[in-house]
């Protein structure tokens, strides 16, 4: 059962390391995580979500960004929260990162700058998307959830110690904690990175058959610009199931080569119902001659009640 989901390469060492990005300050650092749950409401494949408010979200694609020659690039205007806003964009960085990174900027629009007397409210995130399993961006606003302060860094890493974990802490009605990795996790080609993972704790006292559905994101402090690298993953959608032993049946099958039709296993009892498995050695359907086929059916479907 997987009870951890993080990044292998949360950030790499020498980056990390680097007094010019601020993550690590008088061998100082600080990691965060935020963590949402979409609970389930009612039986089967129905769930309620929070809506998502795509309207206060401005996608801008650009095309063959290795040919860009340009030393500015500017997007279309588009309107978020009664406003005109545009974004810019310098390949080869602006100012004093010039030649070294991608600067990326949100202006208000030409035509709304005379009406601006004041400071607009909300904040604002700017990310790079792409079709990688992680999302990294800058943001303001400090995540809400867990911090979790090293100090002596450099102590840390000379130990040798593999992975650190954190207190417990509780987000969405569970209980969670971030394991960290100094020198990475080289089990799964971490090695030169910080591998950073959230785990969720006491599994043990969850009910049979428990499920969830989590988004997460883990940070690291950057001290200079007082923001939070966002380190985001694409799909973390859990689906996690605590077996009992007693709601568990196994099936033997002998002489496995030998069989070239399809096998019934015998009647079982589970939840007050009987049940029976079918295999189709050379598959079924669409996956015959590809696959293995393997079903679960209803051994006692006769003895249902119907509603009207």
């Amino acid at each position: 059962m997987k009870t951890e989901w993080g990044f292998e390469k949360f950030v790499s060492l020498e980056e990390f390391q680097n007094p010019s990005n601020g993550y690590l300050i008088d061998d100082t650092c600080v990691f965060r995580a935020e963590v949402f749950v979409t609970k389930y409401e009612g039986k089967g494949e129905c769930r309620s979500m929070k809506k998502l408010l795509w309207d206060k979200i401005f996608t801008w694609k650009i095309y063959n960004f290795s040919e860009i020659t340009k030393r500015r690039l500017c997007s279309e205007e588009f309107d978020i929260g009664g406003w005109n806003w545009k974004l810019f964009l310098y390949p080869k960085g602006n100012g004093e990162v010039k030649g070294v990174s991608l600067s990326l900027f949100l202006e208000v629009a030409e035509s709304e700058k005379r009406y601006l007397k004041s400071k607009l409210p909300g904040h604002v995130n700017i990310c790079v998307e792409s079709d990688a399993e992680v999302k990294r961006l800058l943001r303001d606003v400090k995540p809400s959830h867990n911090l979790f302060k090293i100090e002596s860094f450099s102590t840390l890493l000379e130990t040798k110690i593999e992975k650190y974990e954190t207190d417990d802490f509780e987000a969405g009605g569970y209980k969670w904690k971030l394991c960290i990795y100094p020198n990475g996790n080289k089990k799964r080609n971490g090695e030169g990175y910080i591998s950073l993972y959230l785990v969720i704790v006491d599994t043990e006292n969850l009910p049979c058959g428990w499920e969830i559905n989590v988004n997460f994101k883990l940070f690291v402090f950057d001290n200079i610009q007082h923001k939070c690298l966002t380190i985001e993953g694409k799909g973390e959608s859990l689906s996690i199931t605590n077996l009992r032993s007693d709601n568990v049946y196994t099936w033997e099958i002998d002489n496995f080569s030998a069989c070239k039709e399809s096998l019934f296993s015998r009647e079982f009892n589970i939840g007050g119902r009987k049940w029976k498995l079918l295999l189709c050695p050379n598959g079924h359907g669409t996956a015959k001659s590809q696959s293995l086929s393997l079903f679960l059916e209803l051994a006692d479907s006769g003895n249902l009640f119907l509603k009207p």
